[in-house]
C-alpha cells in the first residue's frame, strides 16, 4: 500500500467500539452536570441521576446517556442527555455556558405520575396526575377542595421532574354546581387555589383540573 508521497506504508486499525463504559458519580463533580466538561460519552445510573442538582428529569425510572461535545473558542460546550429507554425517547440538550437552560424533546407514550395532595385541604375524586410532554406539563383529574377558611392554601405538590420554570395560573370549573376557582402552579411545584365563585357552594363535588402548562 502506498502513502500519499508514493512510499510504501502500512495501515493501522483501531476498534471503534469501546470495551468499557464510563460511568460518572455526582459526588465527583460537586453534584453538577455543568462541571462535566471533558468531551466524551458517559453513562449516569438511575440513583446518580437523582443526585445531580441540575439534572432536568429525576424520575428514578432509568439511567441516562450523557454526551459532552467539544466547546468553542469561548469554552462553551454542548451537553446532551438521552434517556435509556427503547419506548420513550426523552432528550435534553443545553449549551454549558452558565446561561442556557435545558431544552427538552420527547417521543412515545406520556408517563403520568400521581400528584401528592395535602390531606387537610384536598381529597381525591378522580386521581390527579401529571405528565411531562417535553415542552408542556399536562395535569388531569378531579379534586375535592376544602374551601372554607383556606383561600390561598397549598392543596398539592408537583413531583420533581414535573414542574414548570415559571409561575402559571388557570381558571378551573367546579363540579356539582356552576362556578370556578383559580388554580396556580409555582416553579417549586406548589399548587394553590384562590377565590371561589359558586352558585351553590354546598353542592360543590370537585374541581375539574385539566391544565396544559408551558414548562419554559
Amino acid at each position: 500500500m502506498l502513502d500519499y508521497d508514493g512510499s510504501a506504508g502500512i495501515w493501522s486499525t483501531r476498534s471503534s467500539v469501546s470495551s468499557q463504559q464510563e460511568y460518572i458519580a455526582a459526588a465527583d463533580y460537586d453534584y453538577q452536570l455543568s462541571n462535566v466538561i471533558l468531551p466524551d460519552t458517559y453513562y449516569i445510573t438511575t440513583p446518580q441521576a437523582k443526585l445531580f442538582k441540575d439534572h432536568p428529569e429525576k424520575d428514578g425510572e432509568s439511567g441516562w446517556f450523557f454526551e459532552v461535545l467539544s466547546g468553542d473558542s469561548a469554552g462553551n460546550s454542548l451537553q446532551r442527555l438521552t434517556k435509556n429507554s427503547s419506548t420513550r425517547g426523552h432528550i435534553h440538550q443545553r449549551m454549558n455556558n452558565g446561561i442556557s437552560s435545558w431544552i427538552a424533546t420527547r417521543a412515545g407514550q406520556l408517563d403520568y405520575v400521581k400528584i401528592p395532595l395535602v390531606p387537610a385541604i384536598a381529597s381525591e375524586v378522580e386521581e390527579l396526575r401529571v405528565a411531562n410532554q417535553g415542552n408542556y406539563l399536562i395535569i388531569r383529574g378531579k379534586t375535592k377542595i376544602n374551601f372554607k377558611d383556606n383561600d390561598g392554601a397549598i392543596f398539592a405538590n408537583l413531583p420533581e421532574g414535573y414542574r414548570p420554570n415559571f409561575y402559571w395560573e388557570q381558571i378551573c370549573a367546579l363540579g356539582g354546581t356552576t362556578g370556578y376557582t383559580k388554580v396556580t402552579v409555582n416553579a417549586d411545584g406548589r399548587m394553590n387555589f384562590y377565590g371561589l365563585d359558586a352558585v351553590n357552594e354546598p353542592a360543590i363535588t370537585s374541581v375539574y383540573m385539566y391544565l396544559t402548562i408551558p414548562i419554559f
